[in-house]
């Protein structure tokens, strides 16, 4: 599908929120969690952030100090003291093209402004919800990931196959196939949820069949420790 009439299917889903209690009730809590352990820093990107950001609904006291990048396909960009949102395909990331170049030059100087440094990895966590059954995050992950910082956090909110079917770029994977992935390029497991249900690494075969429910997942960069979790070791 050509990318204007990507950009305009999505512009007419602009400002209609999907699920906003579900994310609410499972995501926000996790999020603020990292916030008081001091675990989701200080650089948040939020990517396909929509009309309502998910790193927006953290408590507003402790949303405090947070620099928030939201990246979203159809939003207008705007700017304010403690965040940016940059209207972009994020898909073009691994295209490097001359907007997503321009895109990212922006974000860099907005950063820089507010005294942060200017190297490659200075994001502290990066948040996709409800959004990797819409571009192709094979292509796209490889792309963000070095802008991460190591011990830095990736976190997922996803159901695969869940939302605007006519808006998925490519067949959506199940969860396992995102663990794989993440695993390959270097990233950690450190909290799994299904469907706001806490598993440990005694759950493996329990997580096969849950592999198309709503998985809350979050990984650091780089080990956590020097041995894989029991739920990594079983995926192979």
């Amino acid at each position: 599908m050509p990318d204007r009439i990507i950009h305009e299917e999505w512009q007419q889903q602009w400002g209609h929120e999907y699920d906003p209690k579900w994310k609410q009730g499972d995501l926000v809590p996790v999020l603020e969690s990292l916030v008081v352990e001091g675990k989701l820093g200080t650089v948040v990107v939020d990517v396909g952030s929509g009309a309502f950001p998910i790193s927006k609904m953290i408590d507003g006291k402790l949303r405090k100090g947070l620099k928030i990048i939201e990246l979203d396909i159809a939003a207008p960009a705007y700017e304010t003291e403690d965040s940016i949102r940059a209207k972009i395909d994020v898909e073009n990331l691994a295209k490097k093209d001359f907007e997503s170049r321009r895109v990212l030059v922006a974000l860099r100087q907005w950063l820089k402004n507010k005294g942060f440094t200017t190297e490659e990895a200075v994001v502290d966590s990066a948040i996709f919800s409800d959004v990797l059954n819409y571009i192709n995050y094979e292509n796209v992950l490889p792309e963000l990931l070095p802008l991460l910082k190591e011990g830095g956090r990736v976190i997922i909110f996803n159901a695969p196959r869940r939302g605007y079917k006519s808006l998925f770029r490519v067949e959506p994977k199940g969860n396992i196939d995102i663990f794989l992935l993440l695993r390959k390029l270097g990233i950690r497991l450190e909290i799994l949820k299904f469907n706001n249900t806490d598993f440990n690494t005694t759950d493996f075969p329990s997580i096969q069949s849950l592999d198309g429910q709503m998985m809350l997942y979050v990984g650091v960069k780089g080990s956590i420790n020097s041995s894989k979790s029991g739920i990594e070791a079983g995926i192979q």
